[in-house]
């Protein structure tokens, strides 16, 4: 039976519109939220965050301290990935990822009750599995969306320019029209794209 959720995380949710049956699972008794959500939920806060100071970079281990703040309220916290606690090929992503997202927690109030899916590897691997006999087309459809958003989010990997040249490859676009991507993916990925990687000119991401 897993462990009820608590109702100041229900009430947290429901002020930014979450819900929590679509960006939350229980892991083993510990709720664990999906990374894309901690992302929609801190840019509809309003949470900012300092450029990260780096403690450690030795080959794959790596360890960042970024600030971040919502309103009057301000956190600071560590972003950790070496290759006892990560199987990820880049370290310096996942330590952003995991710096964010635990600003995120501590600034929402949810540190505590509610972990990131970055935050462990056991996490990941206990996200709930896909039912594909149920409707396999849907299935491929968000597998390749939430595929293409990881890459979009492997921040230190890519630069404008790159990431650009990566979207509008013919793979990729070829990637996108098999797997029965929708305009509104499509636009939210094009929106994640130019804020992770902001123009220095007007030139959006093509279809």
């Amino acid at each position: 039976m897993p462990k009820p959720l608590d109702p100041i995380v229900n009430e947290i949710l429901q002020r930014y519109n979450l819900d929590a049956r679509e960006c939350l699972w229980n892991a083993h008794g510990a709720w664990v939220m999906y990374h894309r959500y901690l992302e929609q939920v801190a840019a509809k806060a309003g949470i900012t965050f300092s450029e990260p100071r780096v403690v450690v970079a030795d080959g794959a281990n790596v360890s960042i301290i970024a600030f971040g703040s919502l309103g009057d309220r301000a956190e600071w916290t560590f972003g950790e990935a070496s290759p006892d606690n990560n199987r990820n090929a880049y370290p310096w992503a996942m330590a952003e990822k995991r710096c964010k997202d635990r600003l995120v927690l501590k600034l929402l109030g949810l540190h505590g009750f509610v972990y990131s899916e970055e935050e462990a590897d056991e996490f990941k691997d206990s996200k709930p599995k896909i039912e594909v006999a149920a409707d396999p087309e849907r299935n491929q459809t968000n597998e390749t969306f939430s595929d293409i958003l990881e890459n979009v989010q492997c921040v230190g990997v890519w630069d404008r320019k790159k990431i650009l040249n990566w979207w509008n490859s013919p793979a990729l676009r070829a990637k996108r029209q098999q797997a029965g991507l929708t305009p509104h993916m499509i636009e939210q990925l094009k929106a994640e794209i130019n804020r992770l990687y902001p123009p220095e000119e007007a030139s959006e991401p093509q279809s």
